[in-house]
């Protein structure tokens, strides 16, 4: 029998876990919009209901705490594949994540669509500096999309990412992983955000 994770709340939403909860204040110090829970649908391999939306960046997420089964992962690529956008899957903390993203590569010989494994958050090196995710891959030909063939923009190739563990990025991991929650202790949006 398996252990249930603590729900947890956070901006007016109640999380299935803590584990949720400190993602989602990693994604609002960071500025990306998120919605928890968007949308369930049925799989290959059962009713599926995937944790988060990112509507400005088109694709799901799921937060997993340990590495997920291949059900799981079939699953994330139903969801992908039926509603023609990308997939994140990310298995562990905002300290000490695996990140992988399903999408196509127009410059891939399977045809395009695959996961793109142990990629890493980043900011990106064009104007606005938002978040974006590192391929860890500098092949100038290389063009990520979404599964419905719309340009990916939040997946870049290192040379176009800001290099290292950057001080924003270290200052939302903080806020993430320091967000107390016993006692109804929850912090605000306001708190986690920069400036």
């Amino acid at each position: 029998m398996g252990i249930k994770a603590i729900d947890t709340e956070y901006d007016g939403v109640l999380f299935r876990s803590r584990l949720e909860a400190r993602w989602a204040i990693f994604l609002d110090a960071m500025r990306v919009r998120w919605v928890y829970e968007h949308e369930g649908y049925h799989t290959r391999r059962g009713p599926y209901l995937p944790d988060f939306w990112l509507p400005e960046q088109k694709c799901w997420v799921e937060i997993k705490a340990t590495m997920p089964t291949d059900s799981e992962v079939e699953k994330c690529e139903d969801v992908a594949e039926g509603t023609e956008t990308a997939f994140l899957l990310i298995s562990g903390s905002p300290l000490n994540y695996y990140l992988s993203v399903y999408c196509n590569d127009t410059t891939d010989s399977s045809g395009g669509t695959q996961w793109w494994e142990d990629v890493r958050f980043s900011r990106s090196a064009e104007p606005g500096n938002e978040l974006c995710i590192d391929s860890r891959n500098s092949r100038s030909d290389r063009e990520f999309q979404t599964i419905g063939w719309e340009k990916l923009r939040f997946m870049k190739l290192t040379e176009h990412c800001i290099f290292d563990f950057d001080n924003r990025l270290k200052i939302a991991v903080q806020k993430a992983m320091q967000a107390r929650f016993e006692h109804g202790k929850t912090p605000t949006k306001q708190e986690v955000q920069f400036g």
